[in-house]
């Protein structure tokens, strides 16, 4: 769970990898619903994460990235 504006840059890493969830700062009872359902979930044994693409985020991947665009910027 990230909190902060839920229309920012970790929203969407957090969806495109499927790592959970942005909560607003102020919206408290999404915070505590959200707590309490991965907890439930936790407790049943069903709590799992499934990450899809987060490769696109490591390290390597991201300085590759810069590379290439670094690369484009020079060619032009």
């Amino acid at each position: 769970m990230a909190i902060g504006p839920s229309d920012g840059e970790i929203k969407d890493a957090l969806e495109k990898t499927q790592c959970g969830e942005v909560i607003d700062y102020e919206d408290l009872p999404k915070m505590k619903e959200t707590i309490e359902r991965w907890y439930r979930r936790f407790k049943q044994g069903t709590l799992f994460l499934s990450p899809a693409k987060v490769e696109d985020f490591t390290r390597k991947s991201l300085t590759s990235n810069l590379a290439a665009l670094l690369n484009d910027l020079i060619k032009k």
